[in-house]
């Protein structure tokens, strides 16, 4: 009864948000998402492995590409 004294509404709905990230992303934590913008919220922390690679071998590699 206290609740329905102090809550002027009661929430009925919550949206649910989805969405994917490519396997190769790292570092991407999913918490409560109270915005579908909230996603971004550790964006900072997301990275991709990397290779470094001299330049002949970036050539070499994209011909081999189809």
């Amino acid at each position: 009864v206290v609740f329905t004294d102090e809550a002027p509404a009661l929430l009925l709905y919550h949206p649910v948000y989805t969405f994917g990230v490519e396997s190769k992303v790292r570092g991407v934590t999913i918490g409560k998402l109270n915005r579908a913008a909230d996603r971004f919220r550790t964006v900072s922390e997301w990275y991709i492995v990397t290779q470094r690679v001299s330049a002949g071998q970036a050539i070499r590699l994209d011909k081999s590409s189809p």
